[in-house]
């Protein structure tokens, strides 16, 4: 989704710790909601919003809820196929990973009122819906200039002993990685000014989905106008693992040997948030609608640690050491950003409205409606303002740090994203018991200075028999970010990584009418 990596950001995470493992990359991850998790609303590019009548409508227009006229239950089944090619130094590698998922799981209760009501239709629908999957893995390796000690003396530096951090600089002087002969606090490496070629490589595995529990009421008027509420409850599982390794092959650098560097992050989180929507039909064919979220407010746990074996030979053995880290935790909060979604359907229906002739049996009437034509255009604009999104990292703290991390870091947010509009437009045609769809999904890049694009295509095909339905969808995407391993005070001095990648998904929903 990112092409460029914010180079500021190479230069905040070089100030401060690595206790602090909230960045902007972070604040993104968990902004990136992607609703649609039946197949029939993923087949379409999303553009739900004014259509409804489907269990994703909970967390995309709540107001869908109301266009039932029969209740439900639904599971949706996921695989994910995703490519990732990393390039260092002109050298590329290439990473594939499979994963499946559980896209939803709901059901919906539907009431018809009595004439005398001002509702005609009401629903309520308690889901568990996948909206985000962090399954991503890839690899490079590279002969650059640099090492990664670089950075652990620039952690170090005008630090005494003491008071060297236990994630970077403090297991790097306890493995020999840095060392002070002179004992002036300004850190020495084996690898002098930093400047040769060094074979280096690592392996970046991620794990994890955002889900979310929804609770929702949407009741159709008399007057053409649905509406609907929705509570939602958010839920993160993520994790990171890094292998970080640098050797020296071909003994360009006196003493040194090989090194490695592994790092591991689990984040855990619960939030809430609300949605509210409507729904108004011009008339049969037209229908308009207006969703807003609320920002989730997210409780957040991080787990990490770190591991560093550096080996060296300067007595004519080669001696390895390992340091291993504390297990670091640290308990903050994030609101996500809000989100208006302005959408709008024409249904039709090809060959006009049909008319019952005289003396024509019910059956022969019905036979000649299935074999209508009929189907959908819809299309709707979500506007999300990354902007607003925000890190509390002092809810349980009171050190000075934790605040001045805090304010950077949403300084940082607010300088470096910016709001964008989501279009998705999509179509479905129904022949029979058969329904065919398409959609796609344009996302501007949310980073400032980046005229990147994210386009998404999808398809997809349903069956309808009697009150059983099942839906088959499938998305195509492409992603291009530069990623560095570690970070420098000086950005230019950075590894870039570059890393292509190819994701397809391919979602199976089952359904039953009640």
């Amino acid at each position: 989704m990112f092409r460029n990596t914010i180079i500021s950001t190479a230069l905040l995470l070089s100030i401060f710790s690595i206790s602090y493992t909230q960045t902007i990359i972070e604040a993104v991850r968990y902004s990136s909601f992607d609703y649609g998790s039946t197949a029939r609303s993923i087949g379409v590019g999303g553009a739900f919003t004014a259509i409804g009548a489907d269990i994703s409508a909970s967390t995309i227009n709540p107001a869908g809820l109301g266009e039932y006229r029969f209740g439900e239950f639904v599971f949706s089944f996921g695989v994910n196929l995703d490519n990732q090619d990393a390039t260092l130094g002109g050298q590329t590698m290439g990473n594939s990973k499979v994963t499946s998922n559980i896209g939803v799981l709901g059901y919906v209760s539907t009431n018809r009122h009595r004439s005398t009501s001002a509702l005609n239709y009401s629903s309520f629908a308690i889901s568990l819906n996948r909206f985000l999957s962090f399954d991503n893995a890839f690899e490079f390796r590279g002969d650059t200039p640099g090492s990664i000690t670089q950075r652990f003396v620039e952690r170090a530096n005008t630090l005494g002993l003491n008071d060297l951090d236990n994630f970077e600089a403090g297991p790097a002087f306890d493995t020999g990685a840095i060392f002070d002969f002179d004992e002036d606090q300004f850190y020495e490496t084996d690898f002098g000014d930093f400047t040769a070629v060094l074979p280096k490589t690592q392996t970046v595995s991620r794990e994890g989905s955002g889900s979310e529990l929804n609770i929702g009421y949407g009741a159709s008027l008399k007057s053409n106008l649905s509406f609907g509420i929705n509570l939602g409850i958010p839920i993160f599982t993520f994790t990171e693992r890094k292998e970080y390794s640098e050797f020296d092959q071909d003994n360009n650098i006196d003493f040194f040997e090989d090194l490695e560097y592994v790092e591991m992050l689990e984040t855990a989180g619960v939030g809430i948030n609300a949605k509210i929507g409507v729904i108004y039909k011009l008339n049969n064919k037209i229908k308009l609608s207006l969703a807003g979220h609320t920002p989730s407010a997210m409780f957040l746990s991080d787990e990490f640690f770190t591991d560093l074996t550096y080996a060296f030979n300067d007595t004519g053995s080669t001696e390895s050491s390992l340091a291993q880290s504390p297990n670091g935790e640290f308990e903050y909060q994030f609101t996500t950003p809000w989100r208006a979604i302005l959408g709008g359907a024409y249904i039709f229906t090809l060959g006009g409205n049909l008319v019952q002739k005289r003396n024509e049996e019910a059956a022969a009437f019905a036979a000649r409606r299935k074999a209508q034509t009929k189907g959908f255009l819809t299309a709707e604009v979500e506007f999300v303002g990354y902007t607003n999104s925000n890190f509390n990292l002092t809810a349980n703290s009171n050190d000075p740090l934790d605040a001045e991390f805090e304010q950077t870091l949403n300084n940082e947010i607010t300088t470096s994203l910016k709001s964008v509009p989501i279009v998705k437009v999509g179509a479905e045609i129904a022949k029979g018991d058969f329904r065919y769809r398409a959609g796609v999904r344009y996302q501007p890049s949310i980073f400032i200075n980046d005229d990147a694009a994210t386009i998404r295509y999808s398809g997809g095909i349903g069956i309808r028999i009697n009150r059983v339905f099942i839906d088959l969808a499938a998305t195509f995407d492409t992603t291009s970010l530069n990623y560095s391993p570690y970070f420098l005070v000086d950005p230019t001095e950075n590894q870039v990584v570059n890393v292509e990648g190819t994701r397809i998904n391919a979602d199976l929903t089952f359904g039953y009418k009640i």
